[in-house]
This record gives structure tokens, sequence and C-alpha cells, in this order.
């Protein structure tokens, strides 16, 4: 798992926002580190007012960092004590999201086209 470099988002997390996991699939570009055309899963997290405003938030950044064709496939509202967050990489990327406002974790594994 990578953690996508982050953006500088003038809109930062607020205090007061919450935490949200989104599971996604999209397809690299030349901009990012994977092979162009592949499919690669991703775990964004955003903070937000609501699920939906963060959605928006997580995917704009993905498309940002040079995923196309982002299309959640499932989302969560999360704690925002990520010290609840067993996995280091995972914790980091929530951490980062409520800091700046999302963060987007991908997996390496590129998913068949076939799927």
């Amino acid at each position: 798992m990578d953690i996508a470099p982050l953006a500088d988002f003038p809109d930062r997390a607020l205090v007061t926002d919450q935490l949200y996991i989104y599971l996604a699939e999209a397809i690299a570009t030349e901009a990012t580190d994977k092979r162009p055309g592949a499919r690669h899963a991703l775990m964004l997290y955003a903070s937000g007012s609501t699920m939906d405003w963060a959605r928006g938030r997580a995917t704009k950044h993905a498309d940002e960092a040079g995923w196309l064709h982002v299309e959640v496939k499932r989302e969560k509202e999360l704690n925002r004590d990520t010290s609840l967050i067993a996995d280091p990489t995972l914790r980091t990327a929530a951490d980062a999201a409520l800091a700046r406002g999302s963060a987007i974790v991908i997996y390496g594994n590129e998913i068949p086209t076939h799927s």
C-alpha cells in the first residue's frame, strides 16, 4: 500500500468535521506511479461536514492525483480517534485527512479487467 502525495488544499479540515472512508476503484494515468490504464483499489479518507461533501473532496483529490473514473464502492463514517486504527498506513492516511482534508491509500496489485 502506498499513500499518494498530499496536495495542499485550501479547504483544510475543521475540528468539527467528521472523518469518512471510501473504498473506491480507479484507473491510473501517467501522473501516478502505477501502470497507465491499470485499475487499482483506493482507500480514500476525507473529512467534512457530511458524507456526501467529504466524498466530493476525496474523489476530487483522487482526480487531481491522476486517477480516472473514480468509482466509490463503499463508504463509512469513522471515529475521529485514529488511534483505534491498527494498521499504521491507514492510521497515517486518516490523520492526514483530519489535518489536510483528504488522503489516498493506493493498493499495489492491479484489479483484473474481467472482475
